[in-house]
């Protein structure tokens, strides 16, 4: 494992796992939503729910995230991981919208939907090692 052998806290090699389960299982059920309709007649109804299910992991990432900075002792620590996702969110956003200008095809449901939870992780754990790299 990534986080067995690092010199990391028990919190946070807890939260880390937890994140990256999170990761998984929000990439599989984008990919399950995203490419049902194009494999399988799916009602839209059922359609709907499918589209919903990625939400509950992304939830349940906000929700860890949360937990991580309320545990967190190392004031340091909990800004530097504050600001790493307030860098990950802000790129987020703007990459949400070049990606529906860009790949827009009539539909809301696209590559920004699918790729903003890989762009945010993406940049947030950039934003970190840049943060923790100028603070050596």
């Amino acid at each position: 494992m990534l986080f067995a052998r690092s010199p990391l806290k028990s919190l946070q090699r807890q939260s880390g796992i937890l994140l990256g389960s999170t990761l998984l299982l929000t990439m599989f059920l984008f990919a399950v939503a995203y490419d049902a309709p194009e494999h399988f007649n799916v009602p839209h109804p059922l359609l709907l729910l499918l589209r919903l299910l990625p939400a509950f992991p992304v939830a349940a990432m906000v929700y860890i995230i949360g937990r991580y900075l309320a545990r967190e002792t190392d004031e340091f620590i909990r800004a530097i991981v504050t600001r790493a996702i307030l860098w990950g969110l802000g790129v987020t956003m703007v990459a949400n919208i070049v990606l529906n200008v860009l790949f827009s095809g009539g539909s809301a449901y696209g590559p920004s939907q699918i790729f903003g939870i890989d762009i945010f992780f993406a940049t947030a754990c950039l934003a970190l090692l840049a943060q923790l790299k100028r603070n050596q």
